[in-house]
């Protein structure tokens, strides 16, 4: 990052206590906490960090699954000083969580509580070789890079080698607070489909839980995975795109297709706009929208399975992904077998509230935000998990 500054200063509170308070001017992004400096033996410090969905969006912290966390520890064990924090930040994708924790952990935490991989494409970025170092040679990489003469190589070497703007320094830092690119253009326009950066990204994200885990086990803390949920059924794609190769003929006859499937399902003849449709997927696959009109069609038919699959392919060909990917998930599952991690399903335990097995408007209040009541609903889950991990 280009900068960073600290989450919490340590101030005095009005009864002449230290504690560390949130910075004002991060209160753009983040809730306002606060808790003691001084950490006493029967304290247990519990940081929540994620995106806006920690947060408590739209909302704020106290109807968060933080805030109904903070009750019900209290509730079971008033004996123990449960200090439930919110560190949720709006925006904030899985690396700038991870650059996060970094701070945090000279805090005494006990538990990170961790949700997030809804906001891993709002910023724009660029990667080096990187991500696909083998740890080893990083670190080894980083010993040896604090010798001038390894350097100067480098940079020699660099200057021999390069291949454009992307092996500069420069064009793999990002500013110190977010920068989405929905805030500074006039929405889903400005993005553009890129088979390539995906890839990059979701390898970034693998990359980013990883890191969480090894920092937060080098303060001695647990860390316990949140597997993020979206809204599949009610909420349409942000952004739309042919795909690249599609000739101008293909072109016609989609849109004769997916015009007829339009105006047979006003008619109410409904399988004969399923069927137009799927021709229209013969022709352009990559077409979000199709495969979210295809899902509320067999939705309507009662067809679950295949509407479950349709809804799932509209949200991964969307072109603007502010939803989790479904090739993401089983990514926070792998890495929370390997290396030993709790993980709470809330995307399994919110489809198991629904007799289709597809989620949406009835715990979700937009794309990815759950109503307060899915917020208690998860606050209950993560309570549950910490009694059988023998936390509370």
């Amino acid at each position: 990052f280009t900068s960073r500054s600290p989450l919490f200063e340590e101030v005095q509170s009005p009864d002449g206590n230290a504690v560390y308070r949130t910075v004002s001017k991060k209160l753009q992004w983040f809730n306002q906490q606060e808790f003691p400096v001084k950490k006493e033996a029967n304290d247990y410090r519990i940081f929540c960090m994620g995106g806006s969905t920690t947060y408590g969006h739209p909302y704020s912290d106290g109807t968060s699954f933080n805030g109904w966390l903070r009750e019900y520890l209290k509730a079971a064990d008033s004996a123990k000083n449960w200090q439930v924090i919110n560190a949720g930040g709006i925006s904030y994708a899985s690396y700038r969580v991870a650059s996060l924790m970094e701070e945090l952990i000279q805090y005494e935490p006990d538990l990170f509580i961790i949700y997030c991989g809804q906001n891993e494409f709002l910023e724009r970025r660029t990667y080096s070789q990187l991500i696909s170092t083998p740890r080893a040679v990083r670190e080894t990489a980083a010993v040896l890079g604090q010798s001038r003469i390894f350097s100067s190589i480098r940079t020699l070497l660099g200057k021999s080698h390069s291949r454009g703007p992307q092996d500069s320094s420069a064009a793999n830092k990002l500013p110190g607070e977010v920068e989405a690119i929905l805030d500074g253009s006039v929405g889903p326009d400005d993005y553009q489909r890129d088979e390539a950066q995906r890839s990059q990204i979701v390898a970034h994200y693998r990359f980013n839980l990883v890191r969480m885990i090894e920092i937060a086990r080098s303060a001695g803390a647990k860390i316990l995975f949140v597997n993020p949920a979206v809204n599949e059924r009610s909420m349409s794609p942000f952004k739309s795109e042919h795909g690249n190769d599609l000739e101008p003929a293909d072109l016609t006859r989609w849109e004769e297709l997916t015009a007829q499937a339009t105006a047979l399902r006003k008619a109410g003849e409904l399988a004969e706009a399923l069927s137009s449709l799927n021709r229209a997927v013969e022709i352009d696959p990559f077409y979000a929208d199709t495969h979210f009109q295809r899902g509320e069609i067999l939705f309507k038919l009662e067809q679950y399975p295949e509407a479950k699959q349709a809804f799932q392919r509209a949200i991964d060909e969307d072109v603007c992904p502010l939803r989790m990917l479904s090739e993401m998930h089983p990514v926070i599952s792998e890495v929370a077998a390997q290396h030993n991690v709790p993980l709470v399903d809330f995307q399994q335990m919110l489809e198991g509230k629904f007799e289709t097995g597809i989620t949406g408007e009835e715990w979700f209040l937009d794309h990815v935000h759950p109503t307060i009541e899915g917020y208690r609903e998860l606050a209950l889950r993560l309570f549950d998990e910490l009694c059988s991990l023998g936390i509370v």
